[in-house]
């Protein structure tokens, strides 16, 4: 028996997913700064209200999406971390930068904008 706080609970996760999907999105058209609150609650089909109700501002939904972005690549670079070759290693972080940049061109481009 699923019990209602625990829908709830899945149904804001579910919410808050589909906004950070709709602001990656918004952020790779139309950039940071044409990339209004107003304009992603339009999006996702929600009011203004409920976005800050997730996030407080706009710079707090680009942290998030911003960490959510950078863990796969700061994961790979922890692998390449750990060659026992000094200059392997650094070739190997290098590698995991670009390939990732090459990627995820539109996500590397919000984290380091």
């Amino acid at each position: 028996m699923v019990r209602a706080s625990d829908r709830r609970q899945r149904l804001l996760l579910e919410r808050r997913a589909r906004i950070l999907a709709a602001a990656r999105a918004l952020f790779a058209r139309h950039g940071v700064e044409g990339a209004t609150m107003r304009r992603l609650a339009d999006e996702v089909g929600c009011s203004a209200p409920v976005l800050y109700s997730h996030f407080a501002d706009k710079a707090e939904l680009l942290r998030q999406l911003c960490a959510e972005d950078a863990a796969p690549l700061l994961a790979a670079m922890r692998r390449a971390a750990r060659a026992p070759d000094p200059l392997e290693r650094l070739r190997g972080m290098a590698r995991a930068y670009i390939d990732h940049a090459l990627r995820h061109p539109a996500q590397f481009r919000l984290m380091f904008l």
